[in-house]
C-alpha cells in the first residue's frame, strides 16, 4: 500500500520524509509443510498473505525504519484449523532482534481467525511456514539514498544515485519514480522510470487469457493499479493535471486503495472544489488502506469541516435489463482490452443468470484503463437480479481472489 510537496503531487502528507524513504518489508507466500491432498491452495494462501502482511506492516518497529534501517528475517511455523482458527505457532528462524520477531508474530495472530480451509481439503489442518524480511537485499547505498533524498542538502546527489540504481534494478523503478515526484526533483527521469514500469506491467497483463488464468494474474492487477497511481503522481508533479487525474482515478477504479482516490480528492481541493473533495475522501475511506493512510484521509476531511466522517462505499455498478425476470445472484469474470468490448466468463451462482453474459458484454462501463496501451484488465463482478433489472458490481482487485479458490469454469 503505500508525499506530497504542496500543489504538485497527487498526494500531500504530513510525513513526506517517512513516506518517500519507506524501507522494504516482504512477507513471502507461505510454505505448505504437509500434504495438500491435490488441492490448489494458491488463492487461499494469497488471501492469508494479504491479511498477515497488512497487520504486520502496522507493527513493524521504528528500528527497521530510517535512519536505523535494521535488517533481519524471521521464520514462523503455524497451523490453520479447518474452521480458520490458529494453532501451533512457533518461531523457527529468529532474527536475533526481539522487536522484529514480535512484529512478525503479531502480524499472524492479528489475522486470526483466517478463512475456513477450502472445502475440498480433507485434512484436519494446514501447516504453514511464513518468512518475513526486513529491508532484504537493500545495499547500504540504496538505503542511504532513500533517506538522503528527503533532505534538501543531499537531495540532488541522492536522486542521481537512486536513478542509477533503478536502471540496474527494474523492480524498484516504480518506487523510485514515485519518490522523485514526491521530492519534485529529476522529473524527466521519474517520467521515464514510471512509464517503463507501467509498460512492463501492461505488457505482462496483455498475456492474460480469460479461458485460463491464475491467482497470479489477479495479483498483477494490484501491481498495475499501483504503477498507474505512481505515474499519475509523476504527471502531476510535471504539471500534467489531466493525465495525472486519469491515471490516479483509474488506479482507484481497479485497485480500490484509499490513497489512490485521496490523491484525486486533493487535486479537487487544489482546484477549489470542496464538495467534490469531501465526497471523494469519504469514498476513499471505504477503500483498502493502512491505519496511517486512513488517518491521513480523516485529517484531510477535518480540513474540509468534517470531523466525524463516515466511509461511503461506492463501487462501480451497472444496471442491466432483466427481460426473463429471473432472480438470484451470480459471479462472472470480465476481461477488458482497449480495442473491443469485454470478454465475459461465467464463474458461478444461479445458473439461470448465465444467459446475462451477452448483456454484460454489451453494457457501458467507465474507463478501465488510462491509456490505449496493450494491457488487459481482469475484473471479478457480482450480478444480482430482481424483478425487471439486474445490478452488476465490479469488485476491486484486492477483493478479486476468493478465499475458497478461483471459480472460473
Amino acid at each position: 500500500m503505500r508525499v506530497l510537496l504542496p500543489v504538485l503531487l497527487c498526494v500531500i502528507t504530513a510525513a513526506t520524509a517517512q513516506e518517500s524513504s519507506r524501507p522494504t518489508f516482504q512477507a513471502t507466500t507461505p510454505e505448505i509443510l504437509g500434504d495438500t491432498m491435490g488441492v490448489d491452495f494458491g488463492p487461499y494462501l494469497a488471501a492469508v498473505l494479504k491479511d498477515v502482511r497488512k497487520n504486520w506492516y502496522e507493527l513493524i518497529p521504528p528500528v527497521a525504519r530510517p535512519p536505523q534501517w535494521k535488517t533481519g528475517q524471521v521464520a514462523i511455523d503455524f497451523a490453520i484449523q479447518r474452521d480458520g482458527h490458529l494453532t501451533g505457532m512457533r518461531v523457527t528462524g529468529p532474527s536475533g532482534d526481539v522487536a522484529l520477531d514480535r512484529a512478525a508474530w503479531g502480524g499472524i495472530t492479528a489475522s486470526s481467525p483466517f478463512p475456513p480451509l477450502p472445502s475440498d481439503f480433507r485434512g484436519s489442518s494446514l501447516v504453514l511456514r511464513l518468512h518475513f524480511y526486513y529491508n532484504p537485499e537493500k545495499p547500504g547505498a540504496y538505503a542511504r539514498a532513500m533517506y538522503d533524498v528527503t533532505v534538501p542538502e543531499t537531495r540532488e546527489r541522492a536522486a542521481a544515485d537512486l536513478i542509477a540504481y533503478a536502471h540496474l534494478h527494474g523492480e524498484v523503478a516504480n518506487h523510485v519514480a514515485y519518490v522523485l515526484a514526491a521530492q519534485n526533483t529529476h522529473l524527466d527521469d521519474a517520467e521515464k522510470l514510471g512509464s517503463a514500469s507501467v509498460l512492463v506491467s501492461e505488457q505482462a497483463s496483455a498475456a492474460i487469457n480469460l479461458e485460463h488464468f491464475t491467482s497470479g494474474d489477479l495479483l498483477l492487477m494490484n501491481e498495475l493499479a499501483e504503477h498507474w497511481d505512481a505515474l499519475g503522481a509523476v504527471r502531476l508533479a510535471r504539471g500534467e493535471k489531466d493525465s495525472a487525474k486519469r491515471y490516479c482515478r483509474t488506479a482507484w477504479e481497479l485497485g480500490g486503495e484509499g490513497p489512490y482516490l485521496q490523491r484525486v480528492a486533493r487535486l479537487a481541493m487544489q482546484e477549489d472544489e470542496p464538495e467534490t473533495a469531501r465526497h471523494m475522501l469519504q469514498v476513499a475511506l471505504s477503500g483498502e488502506a493502512t491505519a496511517y493512510d486512513k488517518r491521513q484521509i480523516r485529517e484531510d476531511l477535518a480540513k474540509l469541516g468534517i470531523d466525524q466522517p463516515q466511509a461511503i462505499p461506492e463501487p462501480t455498478t451497472v444496471i442491466l435489463p432483466n427481460p426473463s425476470a429471473a432472480e438470484g445472484a451470480a459471479e462472472f469474470w470480465l476481461l477488458f482490452a482497449a480495442d473491443h468490448p469485454p470478454q465475459v466468463k461465467w464463474a458461478g451462482g444461479d445458473k439461470e443468470l448465465a444467459a446475462q453474459g451477452s448483456a454484460i458484454a454489451a453494457a457501458k462501463y467507465p474507463p478501465q484503463m488510462p491509456d490505449a496501451g496493450p494491457e488487459h484488465v481482469l475484473r471479478r463482478v457480482l450480478l444480482a437480479c430482481r424483478g425487471t433489472t439486474c445490478k452488476l458490481t465490479l469488485l476491486y482487485s484486492y477483493q478479486a481472489i476468493p478465499a475458497s479458490g478461483l471459480k472460473t469454469q
